[in-house]
């Protein structure tokens, strides 16, 4: 299919289709229906119309209109947009299974998923169709140019046909001032035309040239004719100076007479009007053809379309092996097919597969570590250290002494009997009567065998006004 036909076809597929009407391909055939009552008013025939786009098919097809270049359809579309420019609101029609995704796209790794939830918001690409008329050697050349803005940026590569379109809804979608990607538009149409516009521009060039060298050769000889006559003159007057200066002339003066009336015939064919004539038309005609093969480029913007659609921001939940619910939020673009990374909470490295520590952080490999009791740590989790081993332990390896608040793991901690708080091994003290532990700071030695003993394990001799242990205290004594 020839390239000026292809353009033609979707030229008039697309303006049907902004004009709401039904359309199908039977075959070769572009069917329209529901045309708006106006464009039949302009046409001067009601629909349905058969469209077809060159003349083997027209010649094939009974009742068929045929839409190329000169024809009087495409002429009425064109007048028609640029007598109604506007502006449309597309949606784009998306469905997703989200969770299909989800699913294809990361390895959940065993965690179990409790639910998705979605929320839509609404990006847009700016879309202006732009007609551009050529117009020169009495011929009219027309071609449309779709331009698709995101951000500011061409999109080359898009086009809204390979999407399900609907009408927009105002309401939905909040568009932002588009001056300047219009100014964007405009600069990428010129850079789309420029090879038509060379093309052209060669092709009235090379017409040009040829048209010239005719005029010039034409005129050429009419005004050979005079300087023919010019240099006759000259040549005599030549002759005749020679043949003064050498001597052999016998009547000088009269050869001198008759060289003032040479010079002055050649002042004469120089400035006769005949001459002058042949001059100034031979300029009118190239000045003409100058004008004639000039091109008059003219560029319309007929349509603005801000095409919308839905951006999905995913609420995915997991239970991870602590059966707590880690929610990760991925994003995704419909248009793109883009699903954006689970990426590791620690270096931002893309993941491919799910890992969850015990403090519910996604995590790679390499951020990834182990505690001595087994539980999943990643880098983000809070580090900790047993100040009395020294080891790193997670949190559930220990506790924070009650004493002087310093981290110890569970094998260097223990309970207070007294109060049942968490003590490090460096704060407590082992009381060998009732054989627990308790703080230091609450022992005392027995003041009849000498043993040290927690709070809980003395009694008051007021006899011997001392702390005694409860194997040395003799109630018959009259002791507390």
């Amino acid at each position: 299919m020839a390239k000026e036909e292809e353009n033609i076809m979707k030229l008039a597929e697309g303006f049907f289709k902004n004009l709401k009407c039904k359309i199908n391909w039977d075959g070769k055939v572009l069917v329209i229906n529901n045309v708006p009552e106006d464009f039949e008013k302009d046409f001067g025939k009601k629909g349905p119309y058969f469209l077809v786009f060159n003349r083997e098919d027209y010649d094939k097809h009974e009742n068929s209109e045929l839409v190329a270049r000169g024809s009087v359809l495409l002429k009425i579309i064109a007048n028609y947009l640029e007598e109604r420019g506007q502006t449309t609101l597309l949606r784009l029609n998306f469905n997703p299974n989200l969770k299909d995704l989800v699913l294809k796209e990361i390895d959940l790794n065993g965690y179990v998923l409790k639910g998705i939830d979605d929320k839509i918001n609404y990006d847009y690409i700016i879309r202006f169709i732009f007609l551009t008329n050529f117009q020169y050697l009495n011929e009219r050349e027309q071609i449309t140019s779709s331009i698709y803005i995101k951000d500011k940026k061409i999109l080359d590569k898009f086009d809204v046909e390979d999407f399900d379109s609907v009408e927009g809804k105002k309401e939905e979608i909040n568009i932002k001032d588009i001056n300047e990607e219009y100014i964007i538009s405009k600069k990428k149409l010129k850079e789309n035309i420029n090879e038509k516009t060379k093309e052209i521009v060669d092709k009235l060039n090379f017409s040009l040239e040829s048209a010239m060298n005719r005029i010039k050769s034409h005129y050429l000889h009419q005004m050979d004719e005079f300087n023919s006559e010019i240099k006759r003159n000259e040549e005599n007057i030549l002759s005749l100076k020679e043949r003064i200066r050498k001597g052999i002339e016998k009547d000088v003066v009269g050869a001198e007479e008759k060289i003032k009336r040479l010079k002055s015939n050649i002042e004469k064919i120089k400035n006769s009007d005949d001459m002058n004539r042949v001059e100034k038309e031979r300029d009118v005609y190239i000045n003409d053809e100058k004008s004639k093969h000039s091109l008059n480029v003219n560029n319309k913007l007929i349509n603005t379309s801000i095409i919308y659609y839905p951006i999905y921001n995913i609420d995915v939940s997991l239970l991870n092996k602590n059966k707590h619910v880690k929610h990760i939020n991925l994003v995704f673009n419909p248009v793109k097919k883009e699903l954006s990374s689970l990426n590791c909470e620690n270096c931002g490295e893309k993941l491919a597969k799910v890992n969850i520590c015990h403090s519910n952080h996604i995590y790679c490999e390499g951020c990834g570590n182990r505690c001595v009791c087994g539980t999943e740590t990643c880098e983000k989790c809070e580090k900790l250290s047993c100040n009395i081993c020294g080891r790193g332990v997670c949190i559930k390896c220990g506790a924070r002494c009650s004493i002087c608040n310093k981290y110890a793991c569970s094998s260097d901690m223990c309970l207070d009997n007294l109060t049942g708080r968490h003590i490090c091994n460096h704060c407590a003290k082992y009381c060998s009567i009732c054989n627990k532990f308790s703080n230091k700071a609450n022992f005392f030695r027995c003041g009849i065998c000498g043993k040290e003993m927690c709070s809980r394990c003395s009694k008051i001799d007021f006899k011997l006004k001392k702390k005694v242990c409860v194997d040395c205290f003799k109630p018959t004594d009259f002791r507390v």
